[in-house]
C-alpha cells in the first residue's frame, strides 16, 4: 500500500487563496480503520533552521470514493503571518520578513492494523505563502506571480505606473523578489526635469545586505522626499522620475514612474495601507478635513440613607461612571479623472491594514463609510468619499499636539557567547538588562528569559551550550531595542 501526493500549491501562493494538497491511497477502502494522516509544518521566512522540528497541526482524513483526500491549509497560514509596517525612520531599502513564510506537509496511512506507521515528509518541495489574495474569479493557483509579476508589470501593487505623488508624501513600493538568490541589488532613480533634460541614475538605493534572498518582500522609499531628490538639481523642477530594480547583470523590475503633483491643496492627509497584493501603498487625501465628536456615556444609580440639608454638597443619586469620545473625519480622496486608479482605490476601502504615519508612528485608521459611490465609469470626474477614525477609543482629552517622546535608551554593544557565557558592554543610562536564550540541554533547546542587573550570564548546567540569545537594556524610562 502507497500514498501519493497527487496535488501540491504553486511554488508561491497567497494566504487568502486556496492552498490546497490532495493526495491517493491505492489501499483497498474496505481496509478498516483507513485514513490518510497530513500534518503542516511552518516557518517565517528567514528565520530558524528548515525543516521545523515539529508539525503545528496534523489532521487525519478519510479517503473519499477514489482514495483521495484534499486539505486546504490557507485559514491556518494566513493565521501565521502577519503585515509588517516599514520603520518610519529607515531611509534605505528594508526587507519584511513576518509577511511570509514557508511550509510543507508530512503524510503517512494508517489502518486499525496499524494504526502508528512512519511518516513520509515532503520537505524537500517546500513552499512559500505570503499574506494577501486575489478575488476568487481571477485566482487559479500560481497565475499572478507566473502570469502577472514579471519585470515589465508592477511591484505588489496594483497602482499603475505614471502614477501621480505629493511632494512630501512618503511612499513604499513593495518588491518581491522571484528570481533565484542573487547579490547586490539596487534599486536605481532616474530623474526627468521640465527643461527636458534628465539625470539618469541619479540615485542608487542600496538592498540591506549583500544576499537578496529569492521570495523575500523589500520595502523601496519612492517618496520625493525620502529620496531628497529635490537636491540633485535644486534650481530644476522635477516633470516625474522612475525607480528601476537591477542587480549586477539583470534589470529585475523596468521603471516605475511617478509625477509629483505640485498643485496647492493647502490640506494633505496622507494614509499608507497593506493591499490586497501584500504590498505597502499610499493614498493622500485632499482638501479640507471635517470632523464629528461622538459621545457614549455610562451613567449609575446609587442609593443612599445621607441626610444633606446643611451638606455642600448634594447626595449623590446617579452618577457620570464613563464617558468617551470617539472623533470621525470626514473628507475625499480628491476628484479623478480616470477611471483605473478611482478603481483602484476599493482596494484601500477592502484593507484592514490601513495608517497614518502621525509624531514617528504609525496610528491605525478604520474606516466607517459603509456604500461609497463609485459613479459612472462616463463621468468626466469621479470622487471618492472616506470617512474614518483611529483606532482608539478615549476617556481622556488633549488638543492635537505631540508630545515629545522619551529619551532613547541606548542598545547594549559588545555582546559575545562563549558556550556558557553570555556577556555584553553596558551604558551609564542603563538600569537593567533583559536576556533571552535558548540554549541546548541534553539535546533539547530550552528558552528562558533573565533579568539582571550585571553584564555578563554564566549557564551552570553540566553540558549545556547557548544555541541563541538576545539582549535588551531597561533604562529609567524606557527599553532599548532587542540586539
Amino acid at each position: 500500500m502507497a500514498v501519493t501526493i497527487i496535488e501540491r500549491p504553486g511554488e508561491i501562493s497567497f494566504s487568502r487563496n486556496p492552498i490546497r494538497y490532495s493526495l491517493q491511497t491505492d489501499t483497498s477502502l474496505a481496509t478498516p480503520g483507513l485514513k490518510i494522516d497530513v500534518g503542516l509544518f511552518f516557518k517565517e521566512f528567514l528565520t530558524g533552521g528548515f525543516p521545523p522540528s515539529s508539525a503545528i497541526i496534523e489532521v487525519p482524513l478519510t479517503p473519499d470514493s477514489n482514495g483521495i483526500v484534499s486539505i486546504d491549509f490557507n485559514k491556518i497560514l494566513d493565521s501565521l503571518i502577519v503585515n509588517e509596517l516599514p520603520l518610519l525612520s529607515a531611509t534605505g531599502v528594508q526587507i519584511s520578513t513576518k509577511n511570509i513564510g514557508q511550509f510543507f506537509i508530512k503524510y503517512r496511512e494508517t489502518t486499525t492494523a496499524a494504526p502508528n506507521p512512519a511518516w513520509t515528509t515532503d520537505s524537500a518541495t517546500y513552499r512559500q505563502v505570503l499574506k494577501g489574495g486575489l478575488p476568487y474569479q481571477l485566482w487559479q493557483r500560481a497565475n499572478y506571480f507566473i502570469a502577472y509579476n514579471s519585470p515589465t508589470k508592477p511591484c505588489l501593487t496594483w497602482q499603475k505606473s505614471k502614477r501621480s505623488i505629493g511632494p512630501t508624501e512618503i511612499s513604499w513600493l513593495s518588491y518581491i523578489h522571484l528570481n533565484a538568490d542573487t547579490t547586490n541589488a539596487n534599486a536605481k532613480v532616474s530623474i526627468f526635469y521640465t527643461d527636458g533634460t534628465s539625470s539618469i541614475d541619479a540615485v542608487t538605493v542600496a538592498f540591506p545586505a549583500t544576499d537578496v534572498y529569492q521570495y523575500a518582500v523589500y520595502q523601496i522609499p519612492v517618496g520625493v522626499e525620502q529620496l531628497n531628490l529635490n537636491s540633485i538639481t535644486p534650481a530644476k523642477t522635477i516633470h516625474y522620475y522612475g525607480v528601476r530594480i537591477e542587480d549586477a547583470t539583470d534589470v529585475l523590475k523596468e521603471n516605475y514612474y511617478f509625477y509629483p503633483d505640485y498643485r496647492n491643496t493647502y490640506s494633505t492627509t496622507q494614509f499608507n495601507y497593506f493591499n490586497s497584493l501584500g504590498g505597502f501603498d499610499s493614498v493622500r487625501l485632499l482638501g479640507d478635513v471635517t470632523r464629528e465628536a461622538r459621545y457614549e456615556s455610562e451613567v449609575a444609580e446609587i442609593s443612599t440613607n445621607d441626610i444633606d440639608y446643611n451638606e455642600n454638597e448634594l447626595a449623590k443619586r446617579q452618577f457620570t461612571q464613563q464617558v468617551t469620545e470617539q472623533l470621525i473625519y470626514k473628507g475625499s480622496i480628491g476628484l479623478m479623472d480616470d477611471d483605473y486608479e478611482m478603481d483602484v482605490k476599493r482596494d484601500l476601502r477592502i484593507s484592514k491594514g490601513i495608517y497614518e504615519a502621525k509624531y514617528d508612528r504609525w496610528w491605525l485608521v478604520n474606516l466607517v463609510n459603509s456604500p461609497v459611490n463609485l459613479g459612472s465609469t462616463s463621468d468626466p470626474v469621479k470622487d471618492f468619499p472616506i470617512e474614518w477614525t483611529y483606532g482608539i477609543e478615549n476617556e481622556n482629552y488633549a488638543p492635537d499636539i505631540e508630545i515629545s517622546p522619551l529619551p532613547v535608551c541606548p542598545v547594549v554593544t559588545g555582546d559575545s557567547n562563549t558556550f556558557t557565557t553570555v556577556s555584553w558592554t553596558g551604558n551609564a543610562a542603563h538600569v537593567s538588562y533583559i536576556v533571552e536564550v535558548w540554549y541546548d540541554s541534553g539535546g533539547s533547546t530550552v528558552r528562558f528569559l533573565i533579568y539582571t542587573y550585571n553584564t555578563t550570564v554564566t549557564f551552570s548546567n553540566p553540558g549545556s551550550a547557548v544555541v541563541s540569545y538576545r539582549i535588551k537594556a531597561v533604562c529609567a524610562a524606557t527599553n532599548s531595542e532587542w540586539v
